[in-house]
């Protein structure tokens, strides 16, 4: 249905451009005008019977409206040719029926979601289902989607999408900013799975991924642009619920599935932890190699993304309860090996450049080894694990390429005994590169690192 509303002072002659009915057919049924006699007023003898009688008027039947078919980039289109005496208070009703539109294609969307994502690993999952910005630019280039009106997504992966469609759906919002871009083109469709595609350079297995959803775009694109926000929420809900049982399935700690709230958590260890190509744990790390975001957007990048203090107060919560053991022990190896003046490093640097700006990245780096051996299958056999050192003697910097570095190795329990050691007797130097190169907010003196402790005060 059409119609042009009588308002006061709606213009005779304004004009409206021809609707668009895309993918589908239409055959006119009527077309009338109410029109009312100039300087027409309601009757007074009947303004108080409680009835609205409205102003005296004529029906008169219009010409039925043009019709005629024509296609585009978005596919085939009708296209609706008003009548010239179509003023206000006018309405036309046409007839539709979708052309080449599959009945069936609910249950297309949601098969086989679960098998393409079955072999997906965690980090895998952290790039279909999170990345914000600065990531998906560290490693394939891209950024967050921007939506005309609503802005730029927090995430480039589905969540960025879903946190969007979980007030859509439960409140019909079709005039949400989303809906209105998603019926003027198939940009959206397009970039999720493209990115997917490009991901898949890292985790091949993105690549059953992607073709899912090309395979349901494919369908989507035939429907009329009116119904394909629709078929975006089922498809990006049906994807989102098999990557979240994924992941979970692929967390085995104690507390993940025990409700809703906890499976809410521990969805929070596949959000912070990821791979970029500026930020692994050692120099030489393999692409897909996963490490944590000290916070995300601000630190998930280069030697702003590691920080010795967050990963290990986040390590428990984050790796241990989830039964990310593997990569839990990774993260406390890669800080141990860079163990330097009896500290461990505020800003690891992918062991490149660490730098040794604090004092708890320590203790809580001791900490996190105690609790890994308590709750980890391994247990205290952690303490005899090699590690090498990427500073041989401990104090003396040297490049992380040079045949010194990791030229000497101590086991977990020697790197604990060292730190130890190392402030019963007092630590006391400057930082390796002082200067407004490495931070130029710090006065010089605060490149200098002294450290004791009072024997005579504390017993």
């Amino acid at each position: 249905m059409v119609a042009h509303c009588a308002f006061h002072g709606a213009s005779e002659t304004a004009s409206f451009e021809n609707p668009r009915l895309y993918g589908t057919s239409a055959t006119a049924e009527f077309a009338y005008r109410l029109r009312s006699a100039e300087g027409a007023k309601p009757d007074s003898s009947s303004e108080d019977d409680g009835i609205l009688h409205g102003l005296p008027s004529t029906l008169e039947e219009l010409d039925a409206p043009g019709i005629s078919k024509h296609t585009d980039s978005r596919g085939m289109y009708t296209e609706l040719q008003l009548p010239p005496n179509f003023g206000p208070g006018s309405v036309l009703v046409v007839r539709t029926r979708l052309v080449d539109f599959k009945p069936n294609l609910d249950w297309k969307i949601r098969t086989c979601a679960d098998e393409v994502v079955a072999k997906l690993s965690l980090g895998a999952l952290n790039a279909a289902l999170f990345r914000c910005d600065a990531e998906e630019r560290d490693v394939i280039g891209d950024g967050v989607y921007n939506v005309p009106g609503l802005g730029s997504l927090s995430y480039c992966g589905i969540q960025g999408w879903i946190t969007h469609l979980e007030h859509i759906i439960p409140n019909n919002d079709l005039g949400h900013p989303l809906c209105g871009h998603l019926r003027q083109g198939n940009w959206a469709l397009d970039f999720v799975s493209k990115r997917l595609h490009k991901y898949a350079r890292v985790y091949p297995q993105l690549d059953d991924l992607a073709e899912w959803f090309d395979e349901r775009w494919a369908l989507v694109k035939r429907v009329p642009n009116f119904m394909v926000p629709r078929y975006f929420a089922l498809t990006m809900h049906t994807a989102y619920r098999a990557l979240v049982r994924r992941a979970l399935s692929l967390m085995p700690g104690d507390i993940v599935g025990r409700s809703r709230f906890t499976n809410q958590l521990a969805l929070t260890s596949v959000q912070m932890m990821g791979y970029v190509n500026s930020a692994g744990l050692r120099p030489t790390s393999s692409a897909g190699d996963c490490s944590m975001s000290a916070g995300l957007p601000h630190f998930s990048t280069h030697h702003m993304r590691c920080w010795g203090r967050d990963v290990f107060i986040a390590l428990e919560g984050l790796l241990l309860v989830t039964g990310r053991f593997d990569e839990a022990r990774d993260h406390i190896l890669a800080f141990g090996s860079t163990l330097k003046h009896g500290l461990i490093p505020n800003l690891l640097d992918s062991g490149r450049f660490p730098r040794y700006n604090a004092r708890d990245a320590t203790w809580f780096w001791l900490q996190a080894v105690q609790t890994y051996c308590m709750l980890s299958p391994e247990g205290l056999k952690l303490l005899d694990t090699p590690v090498e050192r990427r500073f041989p003697d401990g104090e003396a910097f040297v490049h992380w390429d040079s045949d010194a570095a990791y030229s000497k190795s101590s086991t977990v329990a020697d790197l604990i005994h060292e730190i130890m050691q190392r402030h019963a007797q007092g630590i006391s130097f400057r930082e390796w590169n002082a200067g407004s190169a490495l931070d130029s907010q710090m006065r010089d003196e605060g490149f200098n690192v002294d450290i004791s402790v009072d024997f005579a005060s504390t017993g």
